[in-house]
């Protein structure tokens, strides 16, 4: 899934807009039902935190208004609570910036027994 948004895209050099990759993990994928996707990075979406307040804002493209209600729900339950994120396959706190080409994976945090 490609995101899109006109205003706020920054773009590279040679007039390619910005991305970066989104993998979610364990019951983070099942309950979001996505596991990587692709997604514009826009000027305003500078931090790990910014980026988890969009995705917890996330909206559906569907038509149906209630399957939309639905669709905010799993992505506010999932972003609202304490997820944990690595960029670049490095641990990040919500003031880690967020730059062109990387790689944000959020997942629960891990329990041992």
């Amino acid at each position: 899934m490609v995101l899109k948004s006109a205003k706020n895209v920054a773009e590279n050099p040679i007039g390619s807009p910005f991305m970066i990759t989104l993998r979610y993990f364990a019951q983070l994928r099942e309950t979001l039902d996505c596991g990587e996707e692709t997604m514009q990075w826009q000027e305003h979406i500078n931090t790990v935190a910014a980026l988890k307040t969009q995705l917890s804002q996330r909206a559906s493209h569907h038509t149906n208004h209630s399957h939309n209600h639905l669709y905010n729900d799993q992505w506010q339950k999932a972003f609202n609570g304490n997820i944990l994120c690595a960029v670049n396959q490095e641990i990040a706190q919500d003031n880690h910036p967020i730059q062109d080409n990387d790689e944000v994976a959020f997942f629960p945090p891990v329990t041992g027994g």
